[in-house]
This record gives C-alpha cells, sequence and structure tokens, in this order.
C-alpha cells in the first residue's frame, strides 16, 4: 500500500514566459542540493490519488510526500505539470491533462518526495498501483481507419508501458477482428518507462463498416483491446505510417473526392491548437477536384507547426502525394488558428511546393500573439538568441511570399481567441512589399463560425479561397526548404534519431543516463515520438542515422566508435557547467551533452529543447546561474 502524507506549495510562482530561461529558485536550489526544501511552504489538502483542490497558481511548485509500506511500482498521471520530479529523476508533466501520459515510478518503502511545476488547470498525480509488469497504456494510440474493401497489412501505434527495472522487447500476440493470434516484436521498451511502437496487422477486406478489435495479449494474457473503423469509401479516414524522423508511427486524416483518380489536387491542412487531425478533416465539404488531406503537428497542440510540426506537415504531403498520386503543381495549403499560423510558416519554407495559401484565424507569430519577449538591442547574448529564430518570423521570409500564385486571409472580427489584429498584420506585410493577396473577414464572427447551410464549415470551408486554389497552380515544383537562419539544436530531432545512453557507472554519469530518458519521454509526450535509447557500445549498427550522445568521452563510447571530431564530448572545466555541442557526420547531425559535474548535469535537466517558441544554438555553454540570472548565465554560445 502507498499513501500520499504530505504536500506543500512554493510561496513564489516561476514565470511562464516564452523565454529560453525563466527565473526558478526552486530548480536552482534543487540543483545545488539534490532535493525540495519545502520550509516554508504552504501546506495543501489531498486527495488519495495525489489529486489537489482547488486549483492553485500556475507556476508554483508542488511536493507531494508519498509512503508506501514495502517497495512498489506505481503508475503516475501528473496532470497539470509541465514537469514531474519522481523521487530521483525528472519526468514530463501532463500539461495538457489530456489523460496520455502514463509514468511508471519504483517506490522503495518509506518516504518517497516527489514534485510537479504546476502550469494550468489542477494539479493531480493521479495514483495508482502498476497493473503489470508489461501493460498498453489505451489512452495514447495512433491508429489508421480500415476503408471498406481494403486488404493487406497496415499499423497501429501502440503504447506500452514497462513496469520493470529492465529494458524489454516483448513479443506481443495480435488478433485482428477474433482471427488467430500472430506473433510480432514490436521494439524496445526502457525500464520503467514507456514507448509507442508498431503492431502491425493485417486486414481480409470482407470486413463491415463499423468498430472492429484488434487484441494484444502476452503469453496468452491479455494486454488491451483496441477498436479499429472500417468506414465507408467516401468517409473520412486516417491513414498511419512510419516517420522518417525517429521511426515512430505517425498519422494523417483525408476527406476525399467524390470520385477518386490519380491526377487530383491536394489540400494540405492544418489544425489548430487542442484539435486533431481526424476532426480537422471533416471540417470540410468534400470536393470533386481535390483531396483534404489533414496533418497533425504531432499532437493537438505539438510543436505550433514549427521545427517538428513543420516537417511533419511536409512528411505527411509527401506520403499523401505517394499515396493518392495527386499532381504536385495544384497542391495548396491552408489551416486555422495555430494552424493558420502553420500556414504562414510553412508556405514561407516550402514556397515552392505549394500554389496557394490561405490562412483562417491565424497569428502571425510568437512575438506578436505568444507574448514572447523581444531581445534587449543592447544584449549581445539575446541579439544572438533572437537569431536564431530567424526562420520563425514570416517578416523576414517575406520574399518566399512573392513566390506564390495567391494568398487569402480570412478572419471573424469578433475573434475573442486570435484578435483580428494579427491579420492584419499580415495584410500590412503584404501591403508593403507589393504581394497580391485577398482579404475576408467575417462581420460579428468569432474564433470559429458556420453561416452557410453548405457541407463545412466557413470559416475553413471558405468557398471564394477554394475558388482561388482551384485557379492557380505551380509552374515548376521546388521542394528546397528556405532558411535563412544558422543551424539550431532542434536540427538534431530528425533522420531517425536515437539517443545513445552513457555506459559509465558514476553520479553525472547515471544523471545524463536520467537526462535522455526525460528527453526520450517528454518528446513522446509532446511529439507523439518514439526514441530508442541506444547503448554506446552498440552504436556502430545506427550509422547514419542522426543521434543525440549523453555523456563525455570519459563515460561514452560512441565518441571513438563513430570517430566523432576532436572537440566532440568534451567536458567543461569549471564547476556547475553543462555544455551543448553538434557535430555532421555524413548526412547524420549529430548532438552532444556534458557536464562538469553532478550539478552541471542537473542544470541541464531542465533545458527547454522542445518548447515551441524557442530555438537553442548548435553549441551552448552555461552555468547553474541562468536559474537565476536568465541569460547571463550563459557562459558562451560557441565553446
Amino acid at each position: 500500500m502507498f499513501t500520499v502524507t504530505g504536500v506543500w506549495i512554493a510561496p513564489e510562482s516561476v514565470a511562464m514566459r516564452r523565454s529560453l530561461f525563466n527565473v526558478d529558485r526552486v530548480q536552482r536550489a534543487f540543483v545545488e542540493s539534490g532535493s525540495f526544501v519545502v520550509s516554508g511552504w504552504a501546506t495543501a489538502k489531498v486527495q488519495p490519488d495525489g489529486g489537489i483542490l482547488p486549483a492553485i497558481t500556475p507556476g508554483r511548485y508542488v511536493v507531494f510526500e508519498v509512503t508506501a509500506d514495502k517497495p512498489t511500482v506505481i503508475w503516475v498521471r501528473p496532470k497539470g505539470g509541465t514537469a514531474f520530479f519522481d523521487g530521483t529523476r525528472y519526468r514530463p508533466g501532463d500539461v495538457y491533462s489530456d489523460n496520455t501520459l502514463v509514468l511508471p515510478v519504483a517506490l522503495p518503502a518509506g518516504t518517497t518526495r516527489m514534485a510537479m511545476l504546476h502550469s494550468r488547470g489542477f494539479a493531480n498525480l493521479g495514483l495508482q498501483e502498476a497493473p503489470s509488469d508489461l501493460a498498453v497504456n489505451l489512452g495514447d494510440l495512433t491508429l489508421p481507419d480500415i476503408r471498406q474493401g481494403e486488404k493487406g497489412r497496415f499499423l497501429a501505434g501502440v503504447t506500452f508501458v514497462n513496469s520493470t527495472g529492465s529494458g524489454m522487447a516483448p513479443t506481443v500476440e495480435v488478433s485482428w477482428d477474433q482471427g488467430p493470434f500472430k506473433t510480432v516484436q514490436p521494439g524496445k521498451i526502457p525500464p520503467y518507462s514507456f514507448r509507442k511502437l508498431p503492431v502491425p496487422f493485417n486486414v481480409v477486406g470482407n470486413e463491415a463498416t463499423g468498430a472492429h478489435t484488434l487484441r494484444l495479449r502476452k503469453d496468452g494474457k491479455d494486454l488491451g483491446t483496441v477498436t479499429i473503423n472500417v468506414v465507408s469509401r467516401t468517409s473520412t479516414f486516417r491513414r498511419t505510417f512510419i516517420s522518417g524522423i525517429d521511426s515512430s508511427v505517425q498519422y494523417y486524416a483525408v476527406n476525399p473526392p467524390q470520385k477518386e483518380a490519380p491526377g487530383k489536387a491536394m489540400v494540405l491542412s492544418l489544425h489548430g491548437a487542442s484539435v486533431e487531425a481526424s476532426g480537422q478533416a471533416p471540417a470540410y465539404g468534400s470536393k470533386d477536384w481535390a483531396y483534404i488531406v489533414a496533418a497533425t503537428n504531432r499532437r493537438p497542440f505539438g510543436f505550433n507547426w514549427e521545427t517538428i510540426g513543420r516537417r511533419d506537415a511536409i512528411e505527411v504531403l509527401d506520403q499523401a502525394e505517394k499515396l493518392f498520386k495527386t499532381d504536385p503543381e495544384r497542391t495548396y495549403l491552408t489551416g486555422h488558428s495555430m494552424g493558420g499560423h502553420g500556414t504562414w510558416h510553412v508556405g514561407s519554407h516550402f514556397p515552392g511546393r505549394f500554389a496557394a495559401i490561405g490562412a483562417s484565424a491565424g497569428w502571425q507569430s510568437f512575438w506578436t500573439y505568444a507574448d514572447k519577449p523581444r531581445a534587449n538591442p543592447n544584449d549581445k547574448t539575446e541579439v544572438a538568441l533572437e537569431e536564431l529564430m530567424i526562420d520563425s518570423d514570416p517578416i523576414k521570409l517575406v520574399d518566399s511570399y512573392k513566390r506564390l500564385k495567391g494568398i487569402y486571409i480570412i478572419h471573424g472580427d469578433a475573434d475573442d481567441n486570435v484578435p483580428l489584429s494579427e491579420a492584419q498584420r499580415m495584410e500590412k506585410l503584404f501591403q508593403a512589399n507589393g504581394i497580391k493577396y485577398q482579404i475576408h473577414v467575417e462581420p460579428k464572427a468569432g474564433h470559429w463560425w458556420d453561416n452557410s447551410p453548405e457541407p463545412g464549415a466557413d470559416c475553413v470551408d471558405w468557398k471564394p479561397m477554394f475558388e482561388m486554389f482551384k485557379s492557380v497552380q505551380l509552374d515548376k515544383v521546388d521542394k528546397k526548404e528556405v532558411r535563412l537562419g544558422p543551424a539550431v539544436w532542434s536540427d538534431v530531432y530528425d533522420n531517425r534519431v536515437v539517443f545513445v545512453l552513457p555506459s559509465g557507472t558514476d553520479r553525472v554519469s547515471m544523471e545524463l543516463a536520467n537526462k535522455a530518458a526525460f528527453d526520450a519521454e517528454a518528446l513522446g509526450y509532446r511529439g507523439n515520438a518514439s526514441i530508442e535509447l541506444v547503448q554506446d557500445k552498440d552504436v556502430a549498427a545506427y550509422r547514419g542515422r542522426n543521434m543525440v550522445i549523453y555523456g563525455s568521452r570519459e563515460n561514452n563510447r560512441a565518441y571513438d566508435i563513430l570517430n566523432a571530431p576532436k572537440d566532440a564530448g568534451v567536458n567543461p572545466t569549471v564547476a556547475k557547467q553543462g555544455r551543448l555541442g553538434t557535430f555532421v557526420q555524413g548526412k547524420a547531425r549529430m548532438g552532444w551533452m556534458t557536464a562538469s559535474d553532478i550539478e552541471g548535469a542537473r542544470t541541464l535537466a531542465r533545458l527547454p529543447l522542445f518548447s515551441p517558441g524557442m530555438e537553442l544554438p548548435p553549441s551552448l555553454l552555461v552555468n547553474s546561474d541562468i536559474l537565476v540570472q536568465g541569460t547571463k548565465g550563459i557562459v558562451s554560445l560557441n565553446p
């Protein structure tokens, strides 16, 4: 048995700004001591599962004391937190409280102090005993739909939870639609962690429309039953594929034309925040001349269609273009809200892929909409960091819009989510640069509106915009990406990236191994990723793929095996410092991180590697002062 025996709430909030390094004195104290000191903190009442009522102020740390009468493995669902400390290591939090995150934690007998950096809504750990050594998280699945009459091999993305202290690569038995069980080996799952893995299954082709089952079991014991729908040929549907970014299972949704045939046009649609692609595609009426294809941004919030989200959009475009044999010269881009921003962003990076673009309720940039502070022009470090974000700024990429055959802006004048001023910013940008565009402002309309009886929601399925799309096409397809800025750290997360663990047993190596596990879980939560954690001795088998190497030359053999440059993997020489670096090997981009000592390793633990609206340089040396002095704690951007 285990019980939550105490809760403390920090008196001071961490500013939740879109800044690389927010002042965080609680984390600084943890870096120094390795523990959370709650002297002077307020106490709170707690529910048995670790929930706190009422809601607390965002940005506060919450420390939970959990007492177990014997060693126990529990599951934690840390809702409302941006980060969670399980008593041993940092883990991601379920900041959106969408119930997709399950974290197995080994509790020793006695008392364990856990901590959450609370961000939004109610704080709740969602504690329960682990049901079994291996389980399926049915709250986090990536599934296809089967179109009536289809047969052959399909892929489901299934999140397996390993509640043991050893890594496992289980053999799983799979049965489609009450058929015989067949064995598959989806992949490796780290100890006390989770990983979404591909589960293949075969469809006969004579299934009726409706819900069908995919049963999973291990050694004859049930792991769970997944519902997969068979849909009519005219319905919207989901298609899964293996991503070239990280070998994960992803999906996109399709609203097919009334009569399918090669050579049709394609409209790539980007959804808004909290929206699934499977909900975006049905917002359009079926077109006789085009496929509507909705990408995912990797998750409903994902990456705001930047970095990995941008790569996902183009990866989906390539997948759908190949599958449906669409005309690449008649490809168009549109999106709503966050997807409207994505339209400006993806369209400016790939103007040679789209004949025309149209944004509905879109915001211009993180600086105009998301309260991202501009750099202090007198601070060279801040200016250099902002330069890393040049490819996130439509103003800097304005020349890309000149290459498009058409641009359409849609906005409601009473939008209380994304103000009309965001559309007007883009309008002024186009006017100042002689770029032709069309705009429609709907009177008295909010963020989402639909005034006509025709199929599709008017705010996205706007007839004049689609008529404009239909009237233009590319003269020539150019697949090259437009990039004005320098290489950035996030470029590493591509090309079937893997994370390489150190083999050292010292405290710094263990802390950096924990960092690798945290990064894999965090990217799994935010980006629906499936990152393989690789032992350093095995790294040669992954040559040609992007990697992040954790640890130095002293405790990670990957540098020698890969014949890395001599300056890669060198530890900082000053106490309490952490270091990031990159190097290129053939077509692969390698990242690495090291630390001078345990304090330096803990400082690296909370770097915002996956946060939208922020970029880290390809080389960085920091000390723990970043947690109290912000960018002044950066020792060097090019160590």
